[in-house]
Formats: structure tokens, sequence, C-alpha cells
């Protein structure tokens, strides 16, 4: 009876294993996201933030129902991390537009400039920080669509 529990036990802690199509599809979407951020010049759409850790890379029109613009670069946007969880949180994971995107861009924009105007909030932190200001003497976006 012990040897049959100690053979139980292990064959539970099995890991399901992700077959060669997965792997390559998680390897794509990772290189699509960095490709995205990269065409971008790292700086969020909304708030200027230029941290590269709090980025992440948003799909426009959603990755579920629009299979064929999965890894367009043109159907991607870099959001903060904190505001790509609010977006999804409001419109939901598996429908999302590029609609909605400009709805909840023109929303968190419009919040941006009233906690400056009340002198607070995320459009104030940034400034204080140099958010949306390149490093560099350049301007990263020269000649690039901004969001």
């Amino acid at each position: 009876m012990l040897i049959f529990k100690r053979i139980y036990k292990k064959s539970k802690k099995k890991k399901k294993r992700l077959t060669k199509e997965q792997k390559e599809e998680a390897l794509l979407r990772r290189k699509w996201g960095m490709d995205v951020k990269k065409l971008k010049g790292y700086i969020c759409c909304i708030s200027g933030t230029t941290d590269r850790r709090k980025l992440v890379a948003h799909h426009l029109d959603s990755y579920h129902t629009h299979p064929e613009k999965r890894f367009d670069l043109n159907n991607g946007i870099v959001i903060e991390k904190s505001l790509h969880k609010k977006f999804h949180k409001i419109y939901g994971y598996k429908s999302t537009t590029k609609e909605q995107f400009a709805e909840f861009y023109l929303q968190e924009k419009t919040n941006m400039a009233k906690g400056a105007i009340k002198g607070g909030g995320a459009a104030k932190k940034a400034e204080e920080k140099g958010a949306g200001k390149p490093k560099t003497g350049k301007n990263p976006m020269k000649g690039k669509k901004a969001c």
C-alpha cells in the first residue's frame, strides 16, 4: 500500500508539456511584443512613461478574434502594464477592438489632464520624472505614427 501511494503522488505532479506548435506560437508572441515596443520607441502612448519594465505590447484588434492580425506590427501599441490591466478589466480579453481602445485612450487622457489641473495624478508624476522625453538628443518617434 505504501508503494502505491508514492507512485500515485509522483504521477499527480506531472506537468503538461507544450506541443511544438504551442512553443513556436509562444516565441512568435514574445518576438511580436518586443518588435512592437521597439517600433513605438518604448513609450506608453497614454501616459508617456519610458520605464521598459512597466511597458507591454497590446493588440488593438483582439488576439483571439482576429488571428490574421496576431503578429501584425500595425495591430499593436505600447502601454503601461497597469493601464493594460485596467483596459482588459473594463472590456474583457477575448473580443476587444480598436474602437474600444480609442474610447479608453480618450478617457484616460482626459483623466490625466484633470489630474494635472488639480495638481496631482499620473500626468504630474510623469512630468516630474520627465516621461515621454527621449534620453538622448534624438527623437525616437520622428517619422513614426504614435498611437
